[in-house]
């Protein structure tokens, strides 16, 4: 009996078709590079081309839409450092089964009228921007949520907090985060009108 023939893609299909395979589906990925090796290398392109697109877009956006203002972290500006409220985040993992702690530091934005540096440190708005931004900081300490030994936990008290006095993974990644706030005002750049606290939503300086 005669064997169908046995349909395999071409080495520089397989190097350069990966995107492209996740986008358009086993099955007519198997296909195209079969019939055609040079299409799987277009498709995969076009992917990459859309990619690269979309964050020339989003950079070339808040270029033109940037606005200055005197940026405050956790705090208002009325408000002294020992009054400043941010937050400690579990969810970044790490290798193994380990968590990265990380500091979650709301920035509260305040406008200004001019992009002069001096302008807006004198007379930037009295009132902050109603949504305020986010700012990540990562720490060193890693630890478990769940499973392996005791002294991985999070919540073990295995870290060491105001010299030797034990304290666990929140309480030290805490202590870190306050060391990462500015102490004073300072000068960053804004989207108005993005409501969704993320990294990408405030910068310390003006992207040329």
């Amino acid at each position: 009996a005669l064997r169908p023939p046995r349909h395999r893609c071409t080495s520089a299909c397989n190097k350069g078709g990966s995107v492209a395979f996740m986008a358009m589906g086993p099955n007519l990925m198997s296909s195209t590079c079969t019939v055609m090796p040079m299409t799987c290398l277009m498709l995969s392109g076009l992917v990459f081309a859309a990619a690269c697109w979309m964050m020339f877009h989003k950079e070339y956006a808040f270029h033109h839409e940037q606005l200055p203002g005197n940026c405050s972290d956790a705090r208002f500006h009325n408000q002294s450092l020992t009054e400043a409220r941010f937050f400690i985040d579990d969810t970044l993992k790490a290798h193994h089964g380990m968590v990265t702690m990380r500091c979650v530091i709301p920035v509260h934005i305040y406008p200004c009228a001019d992009d002069n540096s001096a302008y807006c440190a004198r007379y930037s708005s009295e009132t902050p921007l109603p949504t305020a931004r986010t700012r990540f900081e990562i720490t060193n300490v890693r630890c478990r949520l769940f499973g392996g030994t005791r002294t991985q936990h999070c919540k073990a008290q295995n870290w060491h907090c105001l010299g030797a006095q034990p304290c666990d993974a929140y309480e030290k990644a805490q202590r870190l985060c306050t060391h990462k706030l500015k102490v004073s005002p300072y000068e960053c750049y804004y989207v108005p009108g993005t409501t969704q606290a993320g990294p990408d939503q405030v910068r310390f300086a003006r992207r040329a």
